[in-house]
């Protein structure tokens, strides 16, 4: 084997994240890495690229022991990590970027240039070197990421959920890239929770529970439903959509009528946007990262000020209310459950009561009794793993911060829902819980603008899908209308618009 880890057990404070896992890869595998958040995958895979040093434990690579104190031990030892979160320099080129960070002997010049051209098509990268990183798309930036391992001379690459940012066509060229590695002779770890994609790329499947290695196979031998069992041991059903209560006469509750606004760096982010969302609807949005998605759902809960056009809520202009009208009316599950969902040091109950302390305040005196009564209930509702109310919320995993968020907004009674990609970076049973969450409240009535890049999850919750490409929608449609295909082409440019008013 090329890299073994024997007993690898690593915890943090009274979590114990991994549990004596037996992992090996070798060259010419791609592994897929399965399990639920906080079965130990991240951490595992940290732990083999110098993130974390294990408490007990070893780990060898070409049968021989490696102390990996650091991500720089690890490049060293040819392993490398492509990361969710891309580490670049937007105002670079890429060959500056791959370049960035290597010993001094190597210089900019022609012969690298040429060096990591040939490392791109060799590979089956599309991006160019010389091309500036800011007018880069979010897969050709995730090439860059892979262009700087490889050129590290990285053997061994592990990829923490790469395909969340990307379309289906992006997918397709990741996939390609990392057969010609394996090809090559190199090993890939590929971690994610989408599970056609192992199935679709892997050569073996390892599954984590509880920081445990409890299942692993060949992919030929791997049997889909036994892998699920093994990941979560529980049924999952997919969210199916039962007849909507839609129509022409249903109630509009929310109208956005040719909205535009400004991004970060006061570029415009929202073109003329306009759709309605009725009672009892799932509108999902579809598109890739970066445009206008964030805004979006910044605009409408006031997060952000539209520079033009108008947000009616519940038949009132919203531009005429302050923002406390606003927020009172609507949940909002966003983007970033650390930046913008969760204060992580406070408590579980103060996150779950950050909108709702004025109904436990008397006198301005907390009821704190009547408060806790009510977080519990909450905790036991949404089955929030966590020690005590009063944990720090920091100390939870993602899918239970997830968890707490869904508590906190789902539980107001709103008949307006904001959710921003709800299920990003959630193992299989978390996520399944936030789609049937959604769905009991379109049942009951509320309307849902649904944020999401994940195509198959917007295709099996939303009533009518939206695409939205630089700014502007191209195409509003009833989903059974649309192909997957066709949305992915237009979620790259790729199709004449056909916009429709919604």
């Amino acid at each position: 084997m090329f890299v073994e880890m024997r007993g690898i057990t690593k915890t943090f404070g009274p979590v114990l994240a991994n549990d004596r896992i037996d992992f090996t890869i070798d060259r010419g595998e791609i592994v897929g890495l399965l399990g639920e958040n906080g079965s130990g995958k991240t951490t595992s895979m940290n732990v083999l690229y110098g993130m974390y040093p294990p408490d007990k434990g070893e780990i060898l690579i070409e049968g021989r022991p490696a102390r990996l104190k650091s991500p720089r031990d690890a490049i060293r030892h040819r392993i490398g990590m492509v990361h969710q979160h891309f580490m670049l320099i937007p105002s670079f080129t890429v060959t500056e970027n791959v370049l960035l960070g290597t010993n001094g002997e190597r210089f900019l010049g022609s012969s690298e240039t040429q060096t990591i051209e040939h490392l791109a098509n060799e590979n089956g990268l599309t991006v160019s070197s010389t091309a500036v990183v800011s007018g880069l798309a979010v897969g050709q930036r995730q090439q860059v990421e892979i262009l700087k391992m490889l050129y590290r001379n990285a053997q061994v690459l592990i990829f923490d959920e790469p395909t969340s940012v990307l379309t289906p066509q992006e997918t397709e060229v990741l996939f390609n890239s990392m057969r010609s590695m394996a090809v090559a002779g190199r090993a890939i770890v590929f971690i994610t929770h989408k599970l056609d994609e192992v199935f679709a790329v892997s050569t073996r499947i390892v599954v984590l529970r509880r920081g445990r290695v409890v299942f692993q196979s060949a992919i030929a031998d791997a049997d889909k439903d036994k892998v699920i069992h093994s990941m979560v041991e529980q049924e999952i059903t997919k969210a199916q959509l039962t007849d909507s209560a839609l129509s022409s006469e249903s109630e509009v509750i929310l109208q956005v009528d040719k909205l535009s606004a400004l991004n970060d760096y006061e570029l415009p982010a929202l073109d003329g946007v306009s759709f309605r969302i009725h009672r009892g609807e799932i509108l999902g949005i579809a598109g890739v990262s970066g445009n206008g998605q964030t805004e979006l759902a910044e605009v409408i809960t006031q997060l952000r000020p539209a520079t033009a056009g108008r947000i009616v809520l519940l038949g009132e202009d919203t531009g005429r209310k302050a923002a406390t009208w606003v927020q009172d009316r609507i949940a909002h599950i966003p983007e970033s459950r650390l930046e913008t969902g969760i204060a992580p040091t406070m408590t579980v109950g103060e996150n779950l009561g950050m909108k709702d302390f004025p109904k436990f305040c008397k006198t301005g005196m907390l009821r704190l009794r009547a408060f806790l009564s009510w977080g519990r209930d909450l905790i036991k509702q949404f089955e929030i793993d966590t020690p005590s109310i009063n944990e720090h919320a920091a100390n939870l995993s993602g899918g239970n911060l997830q968890r707490v968020i869904l508590a906190r907004e789902l539980s107001r009674g709103v008949r307006i829902i904001i959710a921003a990609y709800p299920t990003h970076g959630l193992d299989i049973a978390a996520a399944e819980y936030a789609r049937q969450l959604l769905l009991a409240q379109r049942k009951a009535g509320s309307g849902i603008l649904l944020i999401s890049e994940d195509l198959d999850e917007l295709f099996s919750l939303s009533d009518r899908i939206a695409v939205l490409y630089r700014g502007k929608i191209v195409r509003i449609a009833p989903t059974r209308e649309l192909g997957l295909r066709e949305v992915g082409m237009m979620m790259m440019g790729q199709q004449g618009s056909r916009e429709r008013r919604g």
